[in-house]
């Protein structure tokens, strides 16, 4: 037997259906009696190796760049961008490596992380506020678009992006509280994002039927 696991890139030599290492489901199963797996050891040996030697550099980085700001201006000015750019790019990255995290947790660790670093830049600079006003609205309505373009390619399994598209609608609660509070200065944005996500979800459950409905009370038990 001869099968692919998608999220690990390995092939399986066994009668099985689920990979040893993610428990993920095989693809192209062939069966041709031998019973044995592949030896992986090694590759992965080099990845973990390779997480660590990342993980030193970004320790040896933001540490570096701490005392040396510190030293020159008494201090953490600049070295704070370093500190926010180097765990960005971390969780990017061991995201991107771990072989369970399916493409649906990379976007949204991506732009979350990036929203969050633009806010950290923003703040850092005296706050002109373009990190609430543009950025995040921007966002949501990125996700907006991709969670429809994703329904439509995975049409078989639609209804599984439904719990996404609540999950934006809960994120977009977050730019409305800054309209309350006054923070965000250019709502029209903002509030189209928000619109956006509802007309979205709204538009999932008239068009899916029955199948949203039922997607529904399997999510939340109703």
């Amino acid at each position: 037997m001869s099968s692919t696991c998608k999220h690990c890139g390995v092939t399986i030599t066994d009668k099985t259906t689920s990979c040893p290492l993610c428990q993920n489901v095989l693809e192209d199963l062939t069966f041709d009696g031998i019973q044995t797996y592949p030896d992986i050891k090694e590759r992965f040996k080099k990845l973990e190796l390779f997480e660590r030697m990342i993980q030193f550099a970004g320790i040896v980085t933001i540490v570096l760049c701490c005392f040396v700001d510190f030293k020159i201006n008494r201090s953490f000015d600049w070295s704070i961008y370093v500190i926010g750019a180097v765990l960005y790019g971390g969780i990017v990255l061991f995201t991107f490596l771990n072989p369970t995290s399916g493409y649906r947790k990379r976007i949204f660790f991506t732009l979350f992380g990036g929203v969050l670093l633009v806010l950290l830049i923003d703040l850092k600079t005296g706050f002109h506020g373009w990190s609430v006003n543009f950025v995040l609205p921007g966002m949501i309505f990125f996700l907006n678009v991709g969670l429809l373009v994703l329904m439509i390619i995975n049409r078989r399994n639609w209804q599984s992006y439904m719990i996404y598209q609540i999950g934006v609608i809960l994120i977009g609660l977050i730019p409305l509280a800054l309209i309350f509070k006054g923070i965000v200065k250019y709502p029209l944005l903002s509030e189209l994002a928000v619109l956006s996500s509802v007309f979205v979800f709204i538009g999932t459950l008239i068009f899916g039927g029955r199948v949203a409905k039922i997607e529904l009370k399997r999510r939340f038990h109703i």
